[in-house]
């Protein structure tokens, strides 16, 4: 048989328990809690404290780094187009004045007086009717002759190419059936 034996709590015991639950917890400095051997020495207060504060400082300059940087992407990016452009310009610029310049593909006014004073003679051909300067010709090539472009099985009707030369036999103009065609 066991006994079971209650432990008797007299009423100096509650009230002590009681005080001890009401009782406010006791607050140490910075110094105490140093001093204390229940707290490990290796950390620091002063450095928790702020060490709530650290992220948002890290946070704020990663934040800072970041947008320096896009910043300096869209400056770089503005100078890039500007030069970019620039560039464009003058290529259409160099372009245009060369063509004045060099005289490219216009002539100068006193070779449209000269062509104006040349002699023209008339052409008039199975197809085309033309002026020419004098000395110069065209050949109408008919019914699949003067296209190398043709197939031989086919059987061609009409103009089928023209060729405009030049007083020393040079082509000056050349225009195929089926010029360009596949190629």
């Amino acid at each position: 048989m066991s006994e079971n034996k209650k432990e008797e709590v007299t009423p100096d015991a509650l009230t002590d328990m009681k005080k001890d639950v009401e009782k406010e917890p006791e607050v140490k400095s910075t110094e105490d809690l140093a001093s204390d051997s229940s707290v490990p020495k290796s950390v620091d207060m002063e450095k928790t404290g702020t060490a709530e504060q650290a992220p948002k400082k890290n946070l704020n300059k990663t934040l800072l780094v970041a947008g320096c940087l896009i910043i300096l992407l869209f400056i770089a990016a503005a100078v890039g187009y500007y030069f970019y452009d620039q560039s464009k310009d003058s290529d259409s610029s160099d372009d245009s004045s060369s063509d004045e310049g060099d005289g490219g593909e216009e002539p100068a006014e006193e070779d449209v007086e000269d062509l104006a004073d040349a002699e023209l003679d008339e052409f008039d051909g199975s197809y085309v009717t033309a002026e020419l300067p004098s000395g110069w010709t065209i050949v109408e090539y008919e019914d699949g002759a003067g296209d190398y472009g043709l197939l031989s099985d086919g059987t061609y009707d009409g103009l089928t190419a023209i060729v405009i030369r030049d007083s020393y036999g040079e082509d000056v103009f050349t225009i195929e059936a089926t010029n360009g065609i596949g190629g």
